[in-house]
C-alpha cells in the first residue's frame, strides 16, 4: 500500500478524543486497532500512537514469511510488560482481539477501522466478518481510503 493512498479517517479526531476520555492518559490500558486487510491500520496506527502519546505494537512483526502468526509469546511479554509498570498501549492487527485474547490479554477499548464499500481480499472475507460479528467495537474509524 502506497501512503499517499492513505487519506485519515473522517472522524479521526473524534475516536482519539473518545477513546481519551474513556481511558485517560497514562494508566494501564489496552487500545486494540483492528478492522480488515488493506484498509491502513497501520498508517492509522501510527497516527493513533503520536496523537494519543502511547507506543503502537503492530502485529505483523509478528508474521513469519508465510503470513502466519509466530513469537506470539513475545508479544505478551511486551504488552505485559507495559502494563506490569502501569503504562498504556496500542495493539493494531487484523483480528487483534481475538489475538489478544488467545495469549491472555483483555482489551479495555476497540476501535475498527472500516469502509462501507471495503471487504477486503476474498480469501481473508469469510472469517473478517465471523470475527465482526464476535468481536463489536467500542468506536468505528470511518476508513477514507481511496486506493484499490
Amino acid at each position: 500500500m502506497e501512503l499517499t493512498n492513505f487519506i485519515l479517517p473522517s472522524n479521526a479526531e473524534e475516536v482519539i478524543k473518545e477513546t481519551l476520555d474513556k481511558l485517560g492518559k497514562w494508566r494501564a490500558f489496552v487500545v486494540a486497532l483492528d478492522g480488515r486487510s488493506g484498509l491502513g491500520k497501520s498508517v492509522f496506527g501510527r497516527y493513533l500512537s503520536y496523537k494519543m502519546e502511547i507506543p503502537l505494537i503492530e502485529l505483523d512483526i509478528f508474521k513469519d514469511r508465510n503470513g502466519i502468526y509466530s513469537h506470539l509469546p513475545a508479544l505478551s511479554e511486551l504488552v505485559k510488560n507495559r502494563l506490569d509498570r502501569q503504562k498504556p498501549v496500542l495493539v493494531e492487527g487484523i483480528c487483534c482481539g481475538q489475538i489478544l485474547l488467545d495469549n491472555e490479554i483483555s482489551c479495555d477499548w476497540v476501535i475498527r477501522l472500516k469502509h462501507e464499500n471495503y471487504v477486503g481480499p476474498e480469501r481473508f472475507r469469510k472469517d473478517c466478518e465471523e470475527y465482526e460479528v464476535k468481536f463489536s467495537p467500542d468506536i468505528v474509524a470511518d476508513s477514507r481510503y481511496n486506493g484499490e
